[in-house]
């Protein structure tokens, strides 16, 4: 690890972006205006600011459809004594939550995305060769297809110059939110600025591209996340690690120990190990596949920034990492409780702070209401 760390700015900034991604969870309009009116920010300010200046959603897609995810988007209003010429705009992007954003998350193949490859995007700045998941692009597109008349409409309506456009997502939803705003970047390079927080993004594109996006998408990883890890080429990698391992010696071992526990009798242990060994050396090792180095390249990469929180042996570290050093699965119990937002990215972020602060009972709300003060 010899990369740049992440200050604890940083993490209480990226727990108010996690709280935005989780609402786009939740199970109606009504639970989302709650959300983003008690949203972490807004209680850092007075009541009256609070009305003022706070989130008001714009746009609700409630239901998803494969390549069509949940999401919703939100405008900022100005408090009476901005002279910003930015609009503020929020959107949201909800990750795997039902049948069809399974089936946009299986949609692996890799799909050309850039110069000179004919795709309906209007990217100008990738590369010619470059390629994204086939599903999140889809995704993506929609995203800034549906909401691009609209955001012009509510920047007009307001008399602003440019639009700030911060974009949020989980999983699918992170994916789908940066590759909507690399579109509404490079349609609308002038006025917009764009920004991405994503909490573990699928590996969505080639390592050129998430080199191109460093400058407006950060993704979030935990420890070991298997999904900003997994593609085709991945999961064919991990399949061959696995029926090439051989494990004979550390049954034999196992079992061994399950018998000296439940018997004193040597004689009896040798007997039946005698029988164990047979059947490990007659029937397990000769099916184990010849060790080999062939393994295919992994194509696609997480975007952007990357950050990766990790259990480091003694606490919790965070540093940033190439997009390329999650090109390989990494085979934890914890790899999957890692993806998820309460045992893994909000757990992680608690974990981080209250060592940090030496506080085991720190709480990000309080933390907020000191701010305040």
């Amino acid at each position: 690890r010899f990369h740049n760390s992440v200050n604890v700015k940083d993490v209480v900034e990226l727990n108010d972006q996690l709280y935005l991604a989780e609402l786009a969870y939740a199970d109606s309009v009504e639970d989302i205006q709650f959300g983003l009116k008690h949203h972490p920010t807004n209680k850092k300010k007075g009541k009256e600011e609070e009305e003022e200046d706070g989130w008001e959603l714009a746009y609700c897609q409630m239901k998803s459809l494969p390549g069509k995810p949940s999401h919703y988007l939100a405008v900022r209003r100005p408090s009476s004594s901005s002279s910003s010429p930015y609009l503020d705009v929020l959107l949201v992007a909800r990750g795997t939550k039902t049948l069809s954003d399974l089936f946009t998350d299986a949609m692996l193949d890799t799909t050309p995305y850039g110069t000179g490859t004919g795709t309906t995007t209007t990217t100008t700045t990738s590369k010619e060769g470059s390629v994204a998941h086939a599903g999140v692009l889809k995704s993506g597109l929609y995203l800034s297809k549906l909401h691009a008349d609209l955001i012009e409409t509510l920047r007009v309506a307001s008399n602003k110059q440019k639009v700030k456009l911060t974009c949020v997502g989980h999983s699918l939803g992170a994916g789908a939110v940066a590759i909507a705003a690399m579109e509404f970047k490079n349609q609308n390079n002038k006025r917009y600025d764009v920004s991405v927080t994503g909490f573990g993004c699928p590996a969505l594109v080639s390592k050129e591209l998430s080199v191109e996006m460093q400058d407006f998408v950060t993704t979030v990883i935990v420890d070991s996340d298997v999904i900003p890890r997994m593609s085709a080429a991945t999961i064919a990698n991990v399949v061959l690690d696995v029926m090439e391992y051989d494990w004979v010696d550390m049954g034999r071992r196992d079992v061994q120990q399950a018998l000296e526990e439940i018997s004193s009798s040597s004689g009896v242990i040798t007997k039946v190990m005698s029988m164990v060994d047979d059947i490990l050396e007659r029937y397990i090792r000769p099916s184990i596949l010849k060790s080999t180095k062939q393994r295919m390249t992994p194509i696609l990469f997480p975007p952007g920034n990357c950050i990766h929180f990790y259990r480091d042996g003694r606490g919790i570290s965070g540093s940033r990492a190439p997009c390329d050093f999650f090109g390989e699965i990494d085979v934890t119990r914890t790899m999957l409780d890692d993806h998820t937002i309460d045992s893994g990215y909000r757990r992680i972020f608690l974990d981080l702070m209250r060592e940090v602060m030496e506080d085991p009972h720190f709480r990000f709300e309080e933390h907020s209401k000191d701010q305040k003060r």
